[in-house]
C-alpha cells in the first residue's frame, strides 16, 4: 500500500481501494473452486446448516494442499511485480495537479511529522481507530463466518449459495473502491460513520432474509459486503493521512493487530453465542458492537 501511495500520493483512497478490491475479489474464484471440490454432487447440509457427509468431510484435509500451491504460484507473481518509483519519478508525479474537486493536495488532515509506533501508542485517536476498526472486525467476521450458514437453513441449494457468496466478492472488491473514493472526496471521519451506520442497519434486518427465501438473501448479503467492504480502504487511508508515511507500515500493522484479536474471538464464541441466541440474536448483537464504531467516529478529530 505505501509503495502505492508513491505511485499515486493524489488518489490515495482510491488506490488503496484498488489494492483491497483486488484481495476481496479473490473470493469470486476461490470460493466456487472450494465448493465444487469438497461438494460435485450438491449435498444438502442438515437442517442446522452443517455438513455431516462423509463424502464432503474427507475431501477437506486435500483442498488445503491445493489451494496452498495455487496460492504459492499467485503470491509470487504478485511479489514480482512489485517495485518502487525512482526519484525523478516520484518528482514528477508530486508535480502534477491535484483532482478537481478532491480534497487531495489541499488536505487539511495530513500531518504536519510522522509518527513513530512508539509515539503513536500514546495518541488518543490511535485508540479510536483501533477499537473502530475492531468492532466492526467483530461484525465482519461473524458475517464472513456465517452469512452462508444462515442462508443454509432456509436455502437447500449448496452450489446456488456458493455462487451468491462469490458474486458477493464483486461487491467486496468494489465496495473498498468505492469507499476509497467517497473518502477521497470528503473525509475519513465522515465516510466511516456513513458505512457503519449502513452497515448497522443491514445486520440488524439480516433475519428477516429469511422470510425472502431466494431473493432478499443475496441482496442483503450484496449489500453487506459492498458496505463492509470499505473499511479495508479507508482504514489504512486513514492511518497514513493521520500518522503520516514514513512509519506507516509499522503503524498500520498495530492499527490492523485488533483484526487478529476480533477474528480469534468470533472462532471461540460463535458456536456458543448460535446456541444460546440463534442467528436472529446474532445478527442483532452484531449490530449492537457495529454500532459502537458509529458512537467512536464522534471521537475522531475535526480535520480527518
Amino acid at each position: 500500500m505505501i509503495l502505492c501511495f508513491q505511485w499515486f500520493p493524489r488518489r490515495k483512497g482510491l488506490i488503496n481501494g484498488l489494492i483491497v478490491g483486488g484481495f476481496g475479489l479473490g473470493a469470486i474464484v476461490s470460493t466456487n473452486i472450494q465448493t465444487y471440490y469438497l461438494n460435485p454432487n450438491n449435498v444438502s447440509p442438515d437442517s442446522d446448516g452443517f455438513f455431516t457427509d462423509d463424502a464432503v468431510l474427507d475431501r477437506v484435509p486435500t483442498l488445503f494442499l491445493v489451494i496452498g500451491f495455487v496460492y504459492i504460484l499467485v503470491e509470487y507473481v504478485g511479489c514480482m511485480l512489485i517495485s518502487k518509483p525512482s526519484k525523478d519519478v516520484e518528482t514528477k508525479i508530486l508535480a502534477e495537479p491535484a483532482d478537481e474537486g478532491s480534497i487531495e493536495g489541499n488536505d487539511p488532515c495530513s500531518v504536519s511529522e510522522d509518527l513513530t509506533p512508539k509515539r503513536l501508542l500514546r495518541q488518543r485517536t490511535f485508540y479510536v481507530f483501533w477499537f473502530t476498526f475492531l468492532f466492526l472486525g467483530i461484525a465482519i467476521s461473524y458475517i464472513s463466518a456465517m452469512g452462508k450458514s444462515f442462508g443454509q437453513t432456509f436455502i437447500s441449494d449448496d452450489h446456488f449459495l456458493a455462487q451468491i457468496v462469490s458474486f458477493a466478492a464483486l461487491f467486496n472488491a468494489g465496495g473498498r473502491i468505492l469507499w476509497g473514493r467517497i473518502m477521497d472526496k470528503t473525509s475519513f471521519r465522515l465516510s466511516m460513520r456513513m458505512l457503519c451506520t449502513i452497515f448497522t442497519v443491514l445486520l440488524a434486518t439480516m433475519p428477516l432474509t429469511s422470510y425472502m427465501g431466494k431473493i432478499g438473501y443475496p441482496i442483503w448479503i450484496w449489500l453487506i459486503y459492498l458496505t463492509f467492504s470499505g473499511a479495508f480502504s479507508i482504514m489504512p487511508t486513514g492511518t497514513e493521512k493521520a500518522f503520516g508515511s514514513t512509519h506507516y507500515s509499522s503503524n498500520y500493522g498495530m492499527v490492523f493487530s485488533c483484526q487478529a484479536i476480533s477474528g480469534s474471538l468470533m472462532a471461540a464464541v460463535n458456536e456458543l453465542m448460535l446456541d444460546t441466541f440463534g442467528y436472529t440474536g446474532c445478527f442483532l448483537t452484531m449490530a449492537a458492537i457495529a454500532s459502537l464504531g458509529i458512537g467512536l467516529t464522534f471521537l475522531i478529530p475535526n480535520g480527518l
